[in-house]
């Protein structure tokens, strides 16, 4: 036909106005997208602010439930949540223990004393997710609960005279430490944590026969017992001479530690029975 170039296919009429028509189609798709986004983030940020404005509601019935009353554990347990929900962000599982979990750090960096076992029946879950979550919160916040020194340790279980042997000893566990580690790594030893202290004062404590509360002492350290137990037996280990405490040694045969045996002690018990009786034989056939 006439005007038609050699080389060239022709488009369909219909091809082109279903193409302009998908295009404006995929346009006003995209235009859709865009407000809805634009609707949905000051919704979104609201609804954000009204959770975190019931949290801080609940910090009260949480408080009242596990009977703490203080208004400086609530503040402070209000301030754990805000920078919780900025730092940590959603903790999956542990999601539903962070209310409870700042509270437990605020007692414990307020030192308001309180159960955990309780926390853990408040908050509902599984006594693991409630300590993984703790420990992942208090790391998150680079918060250390525990006391820092030796005299405000000593002050808190009432052993004031134990601050002096407690330097001494540190002092030995972090030069023997030390030691035990490559050249390369002895920069980076980190002795500021709290539990090396505790760890430290509960060893002198043993030593000096002075009972501490170990349960407590744990407690307000923020971690775990199986890292408790190994940092004491650490120090236990490198500090023997200074905090081991020995029992009294036995002989295979049975000899104790004040030198008699246990077989002389119960032949002279024998013996003694035994005169007693005809004692009491020869005074009743006298009667």
């Amino acid at each position: 036909p006439l005007g038609h170039r050699s080389g060239r296919s022709r488009r369909p009429r219909r091809a082109v106005a279903c193409a302009c028509v998908s295009k404006s189609a995929e346009r006003g798709r995209w235009s859709l997208i865009r407000v809805v986004r634009r609707v949905r983030a000051p919704a979104a940020a609201s609804a954000r602010r009204r959770r975190c404005a019931a949290t801080m509601a609940d910090v009260r019935g949480l408080m009242a439930r596990v009977g703490v009353s203080s208004d400086k554990v609530r503040r402070k347990t209000e301030e754990f949540i805000r920078l919780a929900n900025v730092k940590c962000g959603s903790m999956g599982k542990g999601e539903i223990c962070k209310p409870v979990a700042c509270l437990e750090l605020a007692c414990k960096v307020c030192g308001e004393p309180v159960e955990r076992k309780r926390l853990i029946k408040v908050c509902g879950a599984p006594k693991k997710t409630f300590e993984l979550a703790a420990g992942t919160l208090q790391a998150m916040l680079g918060v250390s609960p525990g006391a820092s020194r030796f005299s405000e340790l000593a002050v808190t279980y009432g052993c004031v005279r134990l601050t002096p042997f407690c330097r001494e000893v540190m002092a030995a566990f972090q030069k023997r430490f030390l030691a035990t580690l490559p050249a390369a790594r002895r920069a980076h030893a980190d002795f500021s944590r709290p539990i090396f202290k505790a760890a430290v004062f509960f060893a002198c404590a043993r030593k000096r026969k002075v009972r501490v509360d170990r349960a407590k002492l744990v407690a307000s350290m923020g971690v775990t017992e199986a890292e408790w137990r190994r940092v004491l037996a650490q120090v236990v280990e490198l500090c023997d001479a200074e905090v081991g405490v020995r029992k009294a040694p036995v002989d295979p045969e049975g000899e104790d530690a004040l030198g008699v045996e246990k077989g002389e002690k119960k032949a002279e018990y024998e013996q003694w029975k035994a005169q007693m009786l005809e004692a009491q034989r020869g005074g009743g056939g006298g009667g």
